[in-house]
């Protein structure tokens, strides 16, 4: 009974000193960290988007984080596999991970069912960010945001659609079930999720 509670108060002074503490902000404690990395108007890296989004929905204490997937040319200027156009999402994408993060997720929502062209301004609306403000924030940072996104791709070893889970690439099915599995085995278990009903 004295070691139970000699470890009781040791494990109580250790979290009041801060030396042991859960997180409660960002990146969950432990594990549940889902990073994607994909061209921006590439098939596949939005399915992976779809499976991870819908993960993070239902265990939140899970973490999604996206970043584009661009190269550089012969005189150094990024370009995009699928041309300007993608190469300019891949610009807004990095610039909100940098600027916006709490919004980025439901810009990308939003952006997968607006697909036109210009449908990047109604996705912007409903992530609750001026469509100006970003172009003008896409003008002036942008190019500085996608250099971190690129350096952060190329450190991962991204050179195509990409999903990790805690640091190390994904390598279960892609259906949502099995990646939900995955992402709440990885949590903390008092942070974890029990199985949907049915399931």
């Amino acid at each position: 009974m004295k070691k139970y509670m000699a470890a009781v108060l040791v494990a109580v002074l250790l979290s009041g000193s801060g030396l042991v503490r859960a997180s409660t902000t960002g990146a969950p404690a432990g594990g549940g960290r889902l990073e994607l990395y994909f061209e921006a108007l590439d098939g596949q890296g939005w399915q992976l988007f779809f499976l991870a989004d819908a993960v993070k929905r239902r265990l939140p204490a899970a973490d999604l984080k996206v970043y584009p997937l661009v190269t550089k040319n012969a005189e150094g200027a990024f370009t995009a596999r699928r041309g300007e156009p993608e190469l300019a999402e891949s610009v807004r994408l990095a610039v909100l991970g940098k600027f916006y993060p709490a919004k980025a997720l439901s810009y990308l929502s939003a952006r997968s069912m607006s697909p036109s062209a210009d449908g990047w301004r109604d996705a912007a609306v409903f992530a609750g960010i001026n469509p100006d403000e970003l172009e003008r924030r896409a003008a002036a940072d942008g190019q500085a945001a996608l250099a971190e996104a690129g350096a952060r791709a190329a450190g991962a070893g991204a050179s195509s659609a990409l999903l990790l889970l805690d640091g190390k690439p994904y390598e279960g099915s892609q259906r949502l079930l099995p990646l939900y599995d995955a992402v709440n085995a990885a949590l903390p278990a008092e942070r974890r999720a029990p199985p949907p009903a049915g399931y």
